[in-house]
């Protein structure tokens, strides 16, 4: 088990604070009035908005293993990023040149790669490119400068023993190839 570290806290605490802002700003804009036209209690929206955060705050924090992939593109512009504040996100910006876009598809080809090569480990994966990687904070946190481009958070874990990829590759292994046919055994 790999010991949780200041920054895997951090990165939980970004993730709380943006889906915080998420889900309040969809609170606000759905629930100002209910379908019976009557207005919904600002404090149990908080509330469950609150909670909601803190589970994704506590699921964030135990991932085991976080892999960043960043490209650095001279066209990329990080001048936004000082205007905003810690948890906005920040807008995407798409390749400018084709170059950028090369280097920023070949790095989405090296993340698939050891997306797979940790699969054949049997390590569990997520590659994440939400709000959490396009904000100020995330960005301070590993120090990225203007021109760096996120690609890919990798969540890395273990597969629990009851993880149904498990049971599928288990079934997987028991099946025979009968001509052009796969048949389950």
């Amino acid at each position: 088990m790999i010991a949780v570290s200041e920054a895997t806290k951090r990165l939980a605490d970004i993730a709380y604070h943006v889906d915080l802002q998420q889900r309040l700003k969809t609170t606000t804009s759905t629930t100002k009035e209910n379908s019976h036209g009557q207005g919904c209690s600002p404090d149990l929206d908080l509330a469950a908005a609150q909670q909601r955060a803190r589970q994704k705050r506590e699921k964030w924090a135990q991932i085991p293993a976080f892999l960043v992939t960043v490209v650095s593109e001279e066209t990329y512009d990080g001048k936004t990023h000082a205007a905003a504040k810690e948890y906005d996100i920040l807008p995407y910006q798409a390749p400018l040149t084709e170059r950028a876009l090369e280097d920023y598809a070949s790095a989405c080809a090296a993340v698939q790669n050891v997306l797979l090569s940790l699969h054949s480990e049997h390590i569990s994966t997520k590659w994440v490119t939400g709000p959490v990687v396009r904000t100020p904070a995330f960005r301070e946190l590993l120090s990225l400068e203007n021109t760096d481009r996120v690609v890919a958070l990798i969540m890395v874990g273990s597969k629990g023993e009851g993880d149904a990829t498990n049971s599928s590759r288990r079934r997987r292994n028991h099946r025979q190839l009968h001509g052009d046919v796969l048949v389950d055994l």
